[in-house]
């Protein structure tokens, strides 16, 4: 029996897809939270069908983590921000604004 290769993308991809699939039946009392969720859903498989038609070399992660301050006055156990000297409990230096930020997002969701 051949050993199958780890793929990194689809197991990623497919543990959003049961905490969307769980997420979907919390909002069920919320028919507003549904609809989002179910948009956000459909919008994941969008992005898997994304990720497996990319060109070679061309990686498109299944989820992005935006650290967008380092101004945090909370010390979480195995905060891998803190541990990396990367936040603080004083005022942030050498930041993006709220504008860049916006622009950011902005530009990658209108790249797909």
């Amino acid at each position: 029996m051949e050993k199958q290769e780890f793929n990194l993308g689809e197991y990623l991809a497919g543990g959003i897809e049961r905490i969307v699939k769980r997420a979907i039946l919390a909002t069920l009392t919320d028919p507003r939270e549904s609809a989002f969720m179910a948009r956000f859903a459909l919008a994941s498989k969008e992005a898997v069908k994304k990720r497996a038609n990319a060109e070679e070399g061309e990686n498109i992660p299944p989820f992005l983590i935006a650290s967008i301050t380092s101004s945090c006055n909370l010390h979480c156990a195995g905060c891998y921000s803190r541990h990396n000297n990367a936040c603080s409990g004083c005022a942030p230096a050498d930041q993006l604004t709220a504008d860049e930020w916006g622009n950011i997002f902005l530009r990658q969701t209108s790249l797909g």
